[in-house]
């Protein structure tokens, strides 16, 4: 898998990142709320975001989790967090909308980064 998926449970505050197709061999708990998912070779394959308004790691997922650099650039468009994204796209938008439009929304303003809900 080449891109960057981002899978968010705003019912439940959660998000999923998916960084690659291979199979999680171990997590590990970076911090309170955020776990990553590793690859036999202790690669991240994904990121588990137990709150909307963690911090994603960026500098972190590249030199200790070794994700590749267009990945983290590709996830630095939703930065600080999650919930500060989906906010921000709505409000370009100018409208309040439900969690899947929020969803298609931040997509397209991701350009790049697949949002499901």
């Amino acid at each position: 898998m080449s891109s960057v998926k981002l899978t968010v449970d705003r019912t439940n505050g959660l998000a999923f990142i998916t960084l690659s197709d291979k199979a999680v061999h171990s997590t590990v708990e970076h911090s309170a709320n955020i776990l990553v998912d590793l690859d036999d070779m202790g690669m991240a394959v994904g990121i588990e975001l137990l709150d909307l308004d963690a911090l994603i790691p960026f500098d972190a997922l590249n030199t200790r989790y070794h994700v590749a650099s267009d990945k983290v650039d590709t996830l630095r468009v939703i930065q600080p967090t999650i919930n500060k994204f989906f906010l921000t796209s709505i409000a370009r938008k100018g409208e309040v909308s439900s969690a899947v439009e929020s969803a298609a929304e931040a997509n397209q303003v991701a350009n790049g980064v697949p949002a499901t809900v």
